[in-house]
């Protein structure tokens, strides 16, 4: 029983450290915003499993949710010229004068500028 209580209190007390701590944006480069991650899992079960639900509940809740939303979109570095050019790439395969290889190198250039 003192062995569990030790993981719970840990649980919590990391859980206010990530809450407080500087948030580095290395990780959130290499994550996709908006999905499920293993961390924002293990939130969730936290939040329903740790007794103290007064405390707990929120915490870890707001925890997964953080996570959930932390990362980046894959289109964020877009601008609207990119945007004219996969406009103009789309009529072109649309019109059959590309194919669709073309098309995707094309657009995967875009993309990762």
């Amino acid at each position: 029983m003192g062995i569990l209580l030790l993981l719970i209190m840990g649980a919590i007390f990391y859980g206010v450290y990530y809450l407080i701590k500087d948030k580095s944006n290395t990780h959130k480069e290499r994550e996709i915003a908006n999905t499920w991650k293993a961390r924002t899992v293990v939130y969730t079960v936290l939040a329903f499993v740790v007794p103290l639900w007064i405390i707990t509940l929120p915490l870890f809740l707001y925890l997964a949710y953080q996570s959930y939303k932390d990362g980046s979109n894959s289109y964020t570095n877009i601008n609207n010229s990119d945007l004219i050019r996969l406009e103009k790439l789309n009529q072109l395969l649309k019109s059959e004068v590309i194919s669709k290889a073309e098309f995707d190198i094309e657009k995967n250039k875009i993309l990762t500028n």
